[in-house]
């Protein structure tokens, strides 16, 4: 890239470009950028990649790495043969493209095999411990406790995606009328037994004892339980997130369901006096658009309020309020939305996101 003209042209090519972009040399250190703060210059991408590229890549070639402790979709196009034009596309993104090229439906067997696979590791783990725990072996017991806090965090991530493919499967048309406060009210409790452990604990305010929706009560479940989750994992230990649930006061048919806690910008998980997020490598980041999906199934929407002046984020989900036809068909409803929690050996995803909670905030 010895040629000045050459070099306008690329800057003027990467300049194009909405996403972030970078242009890469023929050891794929980054030369050009759009984005110097997300792609610092002479960065070596093969570093962020590891082995999923491998060079010189003689065709264009999509790609996923982690970025500042974020993943991104990469999209790498040969331009000469000693450049590289790489487009990178932010998790948000890349869920969209999923969902429009039905990549999940496809997917959706392998999701289910690694679910039920992880979910049987972790009674193995359990009947390890107990084991362990009931000969009294508790130098092997130590160890393999060890093991519960990343088996938890695989165990989340994989409840989550295939809660999510789920969730965009074609067979998530089977929506009914539920009614979601004696839900929400039985989740909430079960939340604050799992946590009390770690002295968190979530408070509810319900205006009403009855605001119906069309949903499943599966995806409440898992929506809702990421949202509380988020609230209380990027919170300090003192703060306590709470749910609302009330009417529009212009509106009789919408109803809000929402999330508020106090924000911080970073946590550091290895210190117990302040929190920096240094577990992204855990994490795909499902929970948001599982929580968006349940809002546009229920005929929805989501929004985010971070008030700077009383430091609260809150998350607010925007809900058509359903009108029950008759008493008979509420009482029906109302019945069969209750929160009803089936003891196993295979946690269900309050036991796996609270266990989260407990590691991080854990005494």
């Amino acid at each position: 890239m010895q040629n000045s003209d050459r070099n306008k042209k690329i800057k003027s090519i990467l300049n194009s470009f909405s996403n972030p972009a970078a242009v890469m040399d023929e050891q794929f250190k980054c030369v050009f950028t759009n984005r110097p703060k997300l792609i610092p210059l002479d960065l070596n991408m093969l570093d962020l990649f590891q082995k999923t590229i491998c060079l010189p890549i003689k065709s264009p070639k999509i790609t996923m790495g982690m970025i500042n402790g974020s993943f991104y979709g990469v999209r790498i196009v040969p331009y000469e043969e000693d450049i590289y034009i790489c487009e990178f596309f932010d998790k948000e993104l890349l869920f969209d493209l999923m969902e429009n090229a039905n990549v999940l439906n496809d997917a959706l067997p392998i999701v289910h095999s690694v679910s039920y696979n992880t979910s049987a590791l972790w009674r193995c783990y359990s009947n390890l411990c107990s084991k362990l725990e009931s000969e009294k072996c508790y130098q092997f017991y130590n160890c393999a406790s060890e093991m519960n806090k990343y088996l938890t965090a695989l165990l989340s991530v994989s409840q989550n995606i295939n809660e999510y493919t789920h969730m965009m499967s074609d067979d998530c048309k089977d929506l009914s009328v539920i009614n979601i406060v004696p839900l929400l009210k039985g989740m909430v409790e079960r939340c604050n037994s799992l946590i009390k452990k770690s002295d968190r604990y979530i408070d509810v305010y319900f205006e009403t004892y009855s605001m119906y929706i069309r949903s499943q009560v599966r995806y409440v479940v898992c929506a809702v339980t990421n949202a509380l989750q988020n609230a209380l994992m990027y919170s300090p230990r003192e703060c306590i997130p709470h749910l609302f649930a009330y009417l529009d006061k212009q509106n009789s048919d919408v109803w809000y369901l929402e999330i508020v806690n106090d924000g911080i910008a970073e946590v550091d998980h290895q210190s117990d006096k302040q929190l920096s997020l240094n577990f992204p490598h855990q994490r795909l980041g499902f929970g948001i658009p599982i929580i968006k999906r349940f809002a546009e199934l229920a005929g929805g929407e989501v929004t985010f309020k971070d008030n700077g002046c009383d430091e609260k984020i809150r998350l607010i989900i925007k809900l058509p309020l359903i009108h029950t036809d008759s008493e008979k068909k509420a009482s029906e409803t109302v019945k069969s939305s209750r929160y009803v929690f089936y003891k196993t050996d295979i946690p269900d995803i309050i036991d796996i996101k609270m266990a989260e909670i407990n590691h991080i905030f854990g005494k």
